[in-house]
């Protein structure tokens, strides 16, 4: 066998990687999900630690190589205060050949994710982790080995709170929004960040490009951390979006269950009320709504924690419904 001493310098390396707006490439390469003026425009530490994460981010190209390696480090110290993992996807043909990482973890970890494949020209797509930043070094593929791009169906934005930022998943390849993008052969940018909510910091600092689907996903925090400002934020939110991406399919996903969201009853606007204020005002925008909210059985094993947070189970029917929709 040929020796695995074909090194992709940083440039060519950027080829491949889909769903990274940004590159450090100091003594490596390190791709990021947002704008460095996004990035250097949070002044909230955990909207800053958020967003450095690797949400959405993979490495995909067509190669007949017979294995390829990189050595990484995965910066889980910056992020350890929320995040405590890091796990690589490796697929080959859609099949799951390497998952790799670490759970409970707080210091920050270098190793070598080494592959090995059949012989023949195939797709292989690395799902970077979606719970902290990662150093790549050393790209390699067999020397010899034949090396091309993958071609995208359409580009696709999201925007979301914690479900669709999902740093909590040990496999980032089932998340709903990569299954979805996958599966709709998308070039996908994940602009999701933990814990927020319909603001129009989201809509500021965005990737220069045209996206032809745009995905919203939030309510649920809004619900529970800054009830009493929905109607203005969600109106303002919409009103800027539907401006910016006049001409991109746009799609609002409700408020999944939740097991919490018949307590505080104090609260302004109940829960089912924040869902049918996202409904109404992105319906008056004539944007498509996808409402899940049955759809995902109502069963707390089907969630991370067990009242909010889909784990893999819970994002494959969430998946499965978006699609639906889109289908439609």
């Amino acid at each position: 066998m040929a020796n695995l001493n074909r090194i992709l310098s940083n440039e060519e390396l950027k080829k491949y990687i889909c769903g990274a707006v940004y590159f450090d490439e100091n003594d490596g390469l390190i791709p990021y999900r947002f704008t460095k003026e996004k990035m250097d425009s949070a002044d909230d530490p955990a909207r800053k630690i958020r967003q450095v994460t690797g949400t959405g981010i993979k490495i995909e190209f067509y190669s007949d190589t017979e294995e390829l390696s990189f050595n990484y480090t995965a910066f889980i110290e910056f992020v350890s205060g929320i995040y405590k993992l890091y796990f690589f996807d490796v697929y080959a043909d859609d099949n799951l050949v390497l998952h790799q990482g670490e759970k409970d973890v707080c210091e920050d970890r270098c190793g070598t994710v080494n592959v090995k494949f059949k012989p023949g020209n195939k797709k292989i797509t690395i799902y970077l982790p979606g719970s902290c930043a990662v150093k790549i070094t050393d790209f390699s593929i067999l020397d010899g080995s034949q090396i091309s791009p993958v071609s995208y169906s359409k580009k696709t934005i999201f925007f979301g709170d914690s479900i669709t930022h999902a740093a909590y998943a040990d496999f980032p390849s089932l998340t709903y929004a990569n299954v979805v993008s996958k599966r709709m052969n998308c070039y996908t940018v994940n602009q999701a960040i933990g814990g927020d909510v319909f603001s129009e910091y989201h809509l500021n600092n965005l990737p220069q490009m045209d996206f032809d689907t745009v995905f919203v996903a939030y309510g649920t925090n809004d619900w529970r951390w800054a009830n009493g400002s929905s109607p203005e934020r969600i109106e303002t939110f919409f009103s800027i979006l539907n401006d910016l991406y006049a001409n991109s399919d746009k799609y609002v996903i409700l408020p999944i269950w939740r097991a919490d969201m018949n307590e505080n009853q104090e609260f302004p606007y109940s829960f089912e009320e924040i869902r049918k204020m996202v409904k109404d005002t992105a319906s008056k925008y004539k944007m498509t709504v996808i409402d899940l909210f049955d759809s995902i059985p109502h069963d707390p094993k089907l969630y991370f924690d067990e009242y909010l947070h889909p784990n893999e189970m819970g994002f494959s029917y969430y998946a499965d419904e978006v699609l639906k929709y889109l289908e439609k």
